[in-house]
Formats: C-alpha cells, sequence, structure tokens
C-alpha cells in the first residue's frame, strides 16, 4: 500500500503544474486473479493488484500534431509477494499530414524502464524504440501503410540477452459498403544480440554465448475480416503465420527456470518458434450501453531446438523438439458512465477466460483460468 501511495503521490506531482486544456490523464485499478499464475504444470495460483496510470498532452501546430505521454504501472502479487515491479514509460508521437491529405506521415520514440525487487532482478531492463511510417490512401477504399521501427533493449544484469531489433511492415485495409473490411499484414522482424564473449550461468539457467546466437529473424503474415451485423454488432476474424525465413543463422535466446515467469520475451520469445494461429471475435452492445467483447484463438506453436525434457530436466528425446498447441478463450464486459464535475468518464470492466496449453513437453503441458474486475477514471 505504502509503494502504490508513493507511486501516485510521485505522478500527481508530475501533473500538477499543467494545464488541461489539450491533457487527458487516467487512473486505473484491476485486481484479477490467475489459477496458473507462472503458466506451467506446477498450477500455482495467485491475486494481482494492478495499477495503472497515464497521461497525455497534445500540441496542435500548424503542419504538426504531436503528443507525449507517460505510462506507469505497479503490479503487486498477494501469495508470491517478490514478483512485485513497477513499469514507467515515457513518449512521443508526431502526426504530419499533406495537403490533399492522401498521404500521413507517423513518427514516434519511447524510452521504457522495467524493475522488479530483489530475487527478480535479473529481469530489470530499459528499452528504447524509434519508428516511423506513412498512410497512403492507394484508392478511395485502399489504404496502405508502411513503416520500420528499430528497438534496443539492455538488461542489467543478463547482458547475454541484450539486443537490437528492427521491423519492417507493410499493412492493407480495405472496406466495402456491405460493411466488411479486409486487412492484409506483412512484417519483417530481424534480432540482433549484442556480442559477448562469455556469459555467467546462475541456476538452472542455460549457458549462452552470443557469439553463437548473432542474430534471427522472423516473417509474419496475417488476413483479418471484419463483418458488421448492424449498428451494434459485429464479427472479425484473423489467420497469422509465423515462419523462419532463414536469411540469418542464429536462434532466439531463451531462459530456462521454472523460478521464474514463462510468459515472457525471457522465457518464450516469438522469435523462437513458427506456426499458425486462428482468431475469432465477437462485439456487441447490449441496452445501458454495455460493451461485450469475447473471442476465441487457437495457437501452433513449433520451436526451434528447444529438445523436449522430463519434469527432472532431463532430454528424453534427443532431436524431437517442443510443439504446444494453444486454446485461449475470453471475454470483457464493459460500461463508460461519462462525467461533467471535472471528470472525463469512469469505465468498469469485467474480464474473464480460459487457456489450455498442450505440450509434448511436460513441464508446459497446464491450464490457466483468470479473471479481473477493473475501474478507471479519465480525467479532463
Amino acid at each position: 500500500m505504502r509503494l502504490r501511495t508513493i507511486f501516485l503521490l510521485n505522478f500527481i506531482g508530475l501533473i500538477s503544474n499543467v494545464r488541461f486544456a489539450q491533457t487527458s490523464i487516467s487512473i486505473n485499478q484491476q485486481l484479477g486473479y490467475y489459477s496458473n499464475s507462472f503458466y506451467n504444470y506446477r498450477q500455482l495460483p495467485d491475486y494481482n493488484d494492478y495499477t495503472g496510470l497515464k497521461f497525455n498532452h497534445l500540441f496542435q501546430g500548424e503542419k504538426i500534431q504531436s503528443n507525449v505521454y507517460y505510462e506507469g504501472d505497479l503490479s503487486v502479487f498477494k501469495t508470491y509477494t517478490e514478483r512485485l515491479f513497477h513499469a514507467h514509460e515515457f513518449g512521443y508521437e508526431g502526426f504530419l499530414s499533406t495537403e490533399n491529405r492522401k498521404k500521413g506521415y507517423y513518427f514516434g520514440a519511447n524510452l521504457s524502464v522495467n524493475d522488479y525487487r530483489d530475487n527478480y532482478d535479473a529481469l530489470d531492463f530499459w528499452k528504447l524504440e524509434l519508428y516511423g511510417n506513412m498512410k497512403i490512401y492507394l484508392k478511395d477504399n485502399l489504404i496502405g501503410l508502411f513503416g520500420y521501427g528499430v528497438r534496443n533493449k539492455d538488461y542489467d544484469d543478463l547482458p547475454e540477452f541484450n539486443y537490437w531489433e528492427h521491423t519492417l511492415y507493410a499493412r492493407f485495409n480495405t472496406f466495402f459498403q456491405t460493411g466488411t473490411s479486409l486487412t492484409l499484414l506483412f512484417n519483417y522482424g530481424l534480432k540482433n544480440y549484442i556480442p559477448l564473449t562469455t556469459s555467467q550461468g546462475r541456476g538452472r539457467r542455460m549457458q549462452v554465448d552470443n557469439q553463437e546466437l548473432p542474430s534471427v529473424d522472423q516473417f509474419i503474415s496475417s488476413i483479418k475480416m471484419a463483418q458488421s451485423l448492424g449498428p451494434l454488432t459485429s464479427i472479425t476474424a484473423s489467420y497469422l503465420n509465423r515462419l523462419k525465413p532463414g536469411l540469418v543463422t542464429g536462434s532466439a535466446a531463451v531462459i530456462e527456470d521454472d523460478a521464474i515467469f514463462t510468459e515472457d520475451e525471457l522465457f518464450d520469445d516469438r522469435y523462437g518458434y513458427k506456426g499458425h494461429e486462428l482468431s475469432l471475435e465477437f462485439k456487441h452492445t447490449f441496452p445501458l450501453k454495455l460493451n461485450f467483447t469475447s473471442g476465441a484463438s487457437r495457437i501452433w506453436k513449433n520451436y526451434h531446438e528447444r529438445e523436449i525434457s522430463d519434469l527432472e530436466g532431463v532430454v528424453t528425446n534427443p532431436g524431437i523438439y517442443r510443439q504446444d498447441q494453444r486454446f485461449i478463450a475470453w471475454f470483457e464486459l464493459s460500461r463508460i458512465f461519462p462525467l461533467n464535475i471535472g471528470l472525463r468518464n469512469i469505465q468498469i470492466s469485467l474480464e474473464g477466460g480460459y487457456l489450455n496449453n498442450e505440450s509434448n513437453d511436460p513441464y508446459y503441458h497446464y491450464n490457466n483460468l483468470f479473471g479481473s474486475l477493473g475501474f478507471e477514471v479519465g480525467i479532463k
């Protein structure tokens, strides 16, 4: 509670001298439950108390619109209290439109920091991201988005996992009078690890020499179709494919340690597997302006050079790599209450879902039931 109070007071001090004409602020409080908080076979439950703060200030220039923002997160756990962490992100977003509005240019940068308690300080990192993209109206009903992004991520206590990541992407959106819209996405990512001569092992974590892991790449393509079923209802179906082009050699560096998280970039890096994803999403607005969203996904993951082992860590079938099939079903029910008393609105939300992960590696054969109750206040 004292940490949360300090967190809120620091944020209030940050915004106390800001003019509110072009400023938006929101405070989010969420209480969640996970029947399997570590996402592995041990099925260890825990409660999570999350506090989030967001601050945006918009600058209207003659040619360029700019937005500066801050986002802060604090996560507190009831049973495994040592997992407490706080995260901070400072960013800038810019937009420039041509006179005929046929083209738009977006660019920005952000710096984020994550800080964990002593038992988990190996996960502390800072991250810098830069991006730029161009939006073009190719036809009246066809929009193209082309962009590039670069990211540098450094771990304070895990230098062998530091990397630069480059991303090239193209997206095409088209829509029809029938209420149908179609989106195509192509994304090529290249992760370059920062070379180290040696690496220090910790506990069961595998030894990594980044001279043997110079870089790894991945190509993603997806198609999404959305259909309006009326003014209050829509349905969306999507398919995504991940593959390893092999333009570079290497594999994703991944920690193997059953004492820490497993649903993190360090433990389940997207560059470490290829596969397919199918998703379906449904949206509807009920009376009293209750917004309901539900969805389901089936994900197939084929891991690269991740041999399966028993629960003691002994490789059982050399040359046989980990394969997962994951199913997720979820829902969200929310209601926004507009206000005119110095607050923009209040939103109350209820979320829940179920995850089942089938794997030929017994350590990752598990399920998870999760839910949360959220409360968000928007300040003008």
